[in-house]
């Protein structure tokens, strides 16, 4: 989730690309060495993500209960924020330029009808 929240910031121009693309490329990069593992069939897998996590019925939220959890390959929390970041990282290695977000700027109300249409 933090190389994902990264790239898409420096993607809106939140963050400066000079000052957070080293972050994000070695971020990256360290989830796809350590993390992706192909298997004989050419199935790709994302290891050690957490099969189950919450708060609530004997689920306390501490350090001990999430250490605890089953550690299992593919799970989608895990899966989602991988293909999240890979798009953005693609994204920010694809633009050459760096474009600084688009803010919305209301038009004033002036109590007449707008002619737009």
């Amino acid at each position: 989730m933090y190389v994902y929240a990264l790239a898409r910031a420096v993607n809106r121009g939140y963050l400066s690309r000079d000052k957070y693309e080293p972050v994000i490329r070695r971020g990256y990069e360290g989830i796809v060495r350590d993390l992706i593992k192909v298997d004989k069939d050419g199935k790709v897998n994302l290891t050690q993500c957490c099969s189950v996590a919450g708060l609530g019925y004997g689920r306390d939220g501490s350090y001990e209960y999430y250490v605890r959890e089953p550690i299992v390959s593919n799970d989608l929390k895990g899966v989602g924020p991988f293909i999240l970041a890979g798009v953005e990282v693609e994204k920010m290695l694809s633009s050459k330029v760096v474009k600084p977000a688009k803010r919305a700027v209301a038009a004033p109300f002036t109590g007449a009808p707008s002619r737009a249409g």
